[in-house]
């Protein structure tokens, strides 16, 4: 059976990093931190620098990215999936994938880890190994595009918040918050990427009435607007 990882865990034991410029977390340098390869593009590249004053082992692995859920891929190859970087040594890993044979655009993440080095010599001291996560889509056609649908259900505990996307390519939405009809508005921390097919939901510390109509307001950044949505809540 093959390994399953969730970003979550993922992101606690390293970092998430969804911006598209060069990013650094201690020893390890890579970019670009987010991937997009255009319709029918097989091949790109990941640039994995080290920054510190010692040789370091990086390690890249593919996984096929789905929800809140990482496996393991079989179509996204790495090589070098493993290499001994010395101080500022830059490697080029380079990606295949096989041509796309959907209409949706593919999504996956390299998940690049400082390995502990077999030939550093023993120290007393405690460090920190590294671990970086990078976004890769392959785009299935130039007019596809994001459809989000947002519903909104009263729990116990708030309100659940949803978002599904019916289009072929992801959305990727920052700064978005929920208000209600009092005028209470909360926010919801943090970039959210909606796959292309796929739902995303928050559980949000907010009360209103079942029927009353809330907002969700905040950025499509893949789609460069701002968004702004009417839901109704549902008991």
């Amino acid at each position: 059976m093959r390994a399953l990882a969730s970003l979550v865990g993922a992101a606690a034991a390293g970092l998430f990093l969804l911006f598209p410029a060069p990013a650094a977390a201690g020893s390890l340098e890579v970019a670009p931190t987010t991937i997009e390869l255009a319709p029918g593009a097989t091949k790109g590249v990941l640039y994995v620098t080290n920054r510190d004053t010692q040789p370091i082992v990086a390690q890249v692995e593919a996984f096929d990215w789905r929800g809140d859920t990482l496996t393991r891929s079989d179509a996204l190859m790495v090589s070098p999936p493993m290499a001994r970087l010395m101080p500022g040594e830059r490697q080029t890993v380079r990606l295949a994938l096989p041509a796309a044979g959907g209409a949706d655009e593919r999504s996956y993440r390299l998940i690049v880890s400082e390995l502990p080095d077999p030939q550093a010599k023993p120290s007393n001291g405690v460090r920190v190994l590294l671990r970086l996560s990078i976004p890769v889509f392959a785009e299935a056609g130039s007019g596809t595009r994001a459809a989000l649908a947002w519903s909104a259900r009263a729990a116990a505990d708030g309100i659940v918040l949803t978002v599904r996307n019916d289009g072929a390519r992801r959305a990727k939405l920052d700064a978005l918050s929920l208000a209600t009809p009092d005028g209470a508005k909360t926010k919801i921390d943090g970039l959210a990427y909606v796959l292309a097919h796929d739902a995303r939901s928050w559980t949000l510390k907010a009360h209103a009435a079942p029927g009353a109509m809330l907002t969700v307001s905040g950025t499509d950044e893949t789609a460069g607007a701002p968004l702004s949505a009417q839901v109704a809540l549902v008991p």
